[in-house]
């Protein structure tokens, strides 16, 4: 790396430069489980939830949450759900696509364009494919507040992420946990319900999000094909009930584990084990710059 003499250890890689010894680790953070799981006793949650099971009754939820934003791919998302009901109209009249997006938070052409684009598609979709009580697409275009989110996430049969370009993205890790659901006993009346219609999931996520390669059982897929990602959809609407509950319970192991809490406890014991030499060490300037240092061994 940059020419410099290194070691792995650890899942971890050490460089030794001017005396310093440089760590550089791959560190994905994670949710707080505790937090979403104490959501399932809060009265707001459990009426929302109600509300949602009536009105979804029978039907294949495919949810998705996003900001207003063209990395986000929300507009090929819902071109992909078209071409699933074009090419399998047995999902018509049964499967919906809940869109929740967030408001944007800059202002643009761009923004405006895209704005623009996706009420089109959601209305294309909706006067194409919708009939008497049945929208394919339910748009929600506002702020959705902590309860109502968990509510959605615990209903929907599969999560749909298909950003372009995006850094960690949490939805996935959320949805898990909420699909999750507390464990029996541990709460208040009706969580055990939750709980067994809840442990199945399914994930259709973007390659190009930073959670992708630690859902293995994730249906992976290219945002920029449509093809690809209709076709993930499909899949995911097919997949049987025990493939869900597998790959549900693999995921579940992940998040469960890889915690927010376990990253910054990971993070700080890291730091403490690369730095454990540096006390033993004096540093001395080289040149005129102060970004190069020479270390050696002694005593301060």
């Amino acid at each position: 790396m940059l020419g410099l003499e290194h070691q792995t250890t650890r899942g971890s890689i050490s460089v030794e430069y001017y005396g310093r010894n440089v760590g550089i680790k791959i560190m994905p953070t994670g949710v707080n489980p505790r937090r979403l799981l104490e959501g399932f006793s809060w009265p707001e949650f459990q009426w929302r939830r109600g509300e949602l099971l009536s009105d979804f009754q029978g039907r294949s939820l495919l949810v998705g949450v996003d900001d207003m934003d063209v990395f986000k791919g929300i507009e090929l998302k819902l071109q992909a759900y078209e071409r699933v009901l074009e090419e399998h109209p047995e999902f018509v009249g049964h499967a919906v696509l809940i869109q929740i997006t967030n408001q944007p938070r800059s202002s643009g052409k761009e923004l405006a364009e895209l704005h623009e684009c996706v009420r089109q598609v959601v209305a294309r979709i909706n006067a194409r494919f919708g009939a008497p009580g049945y929208e394919p697409v339910c748009y929600l275009e506002r702020h959705v507040p902590l309860h109502e989110r968990i509510a959605f996430f615990s209903v929907a049969d599969c999560a749909v992420v298909t950003a372009t370009r995006d850094g960690m993205n949490l939805v996935p890790y959320e949805y898990v946990v909420c699909r999750q659901g507390p464990d029996p006993g541990a709460g208040g009346e009706g969580e055990g319900e939750v709980v067994a219609s809840s442990r199945e999931s399914m994930l259709v996520v973007s390659e190009f999000v930073g959670c992708s390669p630690s859902l293995s059982g994730a249906i992976r897929v290219n945002p920029w094909s449509i093809e690809s990602v209709a076709d993930g959809m499909y899949s995911a609407l097919k997949t049987s009930k025990q493939d869900r509950r597998l790959r549900h319970d693999k995921h579940w192991r992940y998040v469960s584990q890889h915690t927010v809490a376990f990253w910054a406890q990971s993070y700080v014991t890291d730091l403490a084990r690369f730095t454990k030499g540096h006390l033993a060490m004096k540093c001395y300037g080289l040149g005129l710059g102060l970004d190069t240092f020479r270390g050696r061994p002694g005593h301060i």
